[in-house]
């Protein structure tokens, strides 16, 4: 086992549950949004239970948060350096914004609900749902700079190597960043549709127009999926080979719908579309595509099953949804309750895999081709003191995760 493994775990599981956590907040404040706007079916109690979820969100989003800086800066060295030096004290600020601003809009939330003033529902639902929305523009501007490094240069000297920041606009807004942004801001768009149909799922118009609404987003976010499965090939063709397990290094990609890579052998074994990866790239089956093979081991994902795996689980979760709004919107009325029940989770957890495949496939990279995982630990020997607490800031932050579920099924007892 690796000397980072252990590390990159618990790191690993600290992001992916701050990750939920805009998802959460986006599509849930969004829908309370609409709810008091339209005031249809709007009770407030039933309301005020979605303000207790919220702040629970809102509490995970920052316990999470300080859990990851505290990694970040006493574990992760390496790439707290890099990061400063590329985006100076930005992303600091902006987590300390960011939780002034979605702790302040909780407050008016709270007071408008105690004072039943609709008012200051309607402004602290908008409030929540822009600092998150705002604070999600920076997460995901870093997430695809590390993907894609851009608008800097890694230049050697008698010292070593030195990163100079060359074009601080080209770091922010890289050639991935914006199919990024629309592919996660749907993902919270999912994830907003299956908490209105928690919420309200027990009314069958409701069902209907959340149904309506998930089998649209679903599709917008196939097709968004597509953009980014070609960002991809183009700016990380070894990750796009991991996704579609392509070893060969230059012949045609086949569409693999059920398999499982063999990193031993190279090869891949399951039910494939012959061609069909390729013909979805460039429009031509016998399209030639860069295999993994063709790479260095340094630049090849240093977990091909899990990148492969994760990318076709999100793929699954996809279609169940796109069935899921099929039956909401057409089944009969005694589907609906039992449905509406599935979405949220289908949701959540297919955003998470796909947020796992996208970070397995960049391995063994913490920001490719400048950073490797290993140099962004350093010294894997930590003092113990450090792996303990994180282990502590982790274990708290599950409990938080798993109070915001008890939460969530109390709140659907309570309104069904």
């Amino acid at each position: 086992m690796p000397d980072t493994t252990l590390y990159r775990a618990l790191f690993g599981a600290t992001v992916s549950l701050h990750y939920l956590f805009p998802l959460i907040t986006i599509g849930g404040s969004f829908v309370g949004l609409l709810w008091v706007l339209f005031r249809k079916h709007l009770n407030l109690d039933h309301f005020g239970r979605h303000i207790q979820l919220m702040g629970s969100a809102v509490l995970m989003g920052i316990g999470s948060g300080y859990a990851l800086e505290f990694q970040l800066l006493k574990v992760w060295e390496g790439y707290s350096e890099v990061l400063h030096q590329v985006y100076g004290n930005a992303i600091a600020n902006e987590g300390l914004l960011s939780a002034g601003c979605l702790t302040l809009s909780w407050g008016i939330l709270c007071w408008g609900h105690k004072r039943e003033q609709y008012a200051l529902l309607v402004v602290g639902s908008s409030m929540l749902f822009v600092s998150t929305l705002i604070s999600s523009f920076y997460i995901v501007s870093l997430n695809s700079w590390m993907q894609h490094p851009d608008g800097v240069l890694l230049m050697s000297n008698p010292f070593g190597a030195e990163l100079i920041v060359d074009d601080p606009n080209a770091i922010f807004w890289n050639p991935t960043y914006l199919p990024r942004l629309q592919h996660v801001l749907l993902g919270a768009g999912l994830v907003g549709a299956g908490y209105g149909l928690w919420i309200l799922g027990r009314i069958p118009s409701m069902a209907r127009a959340f149904g309506a609404v998930l089998g649209i987003l679903t599709l917008v976010q196939w097709a968004s999926g597509h953009d980014s499965a070609q960002q991809a090939a183009l700016y990380q063709p070894e990750k796009f080979a991991a996704f579609e397990g392509h070893f060969e290094p230059y012949g045609p990609a086949d569409l693999v719908l059920v398999g499982q890579p063999d990193e031993e052998t190279h090869q891949t074994k399951g039910i494939k579309l012959p061609g069909f990866a390729s013909w979805l790239l460039y429009g031509k089956t016998d399209q030639d595509v860069i295999g993994l093979d063709a790479y260095n081991a340094r630049m090849q994902p240093d977990w091909v099953q899990g990148a492969f795996q994760s990318y076709h689980l999100m793929v699954t979760v996809g279609g169940l949804l796109l069935l899921f709004a099929a039956g909401l919107m057409i089944g009969p009325v005694s589907w609906l309750k039992s449905l509406s029940v599935w979405v949220l989770p289908l949701a959540l957890f297919g955003n998470l895999v796909g947020w796992m495949a996208a970070e397995v496939g960049r391995q063994p990279w913490a920001i490719r081709g400048i950073l490797t995982t290993e140099d962004a630990l350093g010294d894997p020997s930590k003092p113990l003191w450090l792996l303990a607490v994180s282990l502590l800031l982790l274990t708290g932050c599950l409990g938080l995760a798993v109070g915001f579920g008890r939460s969530l099924v109390a709140t659907r007892k309570a309104i069904a």
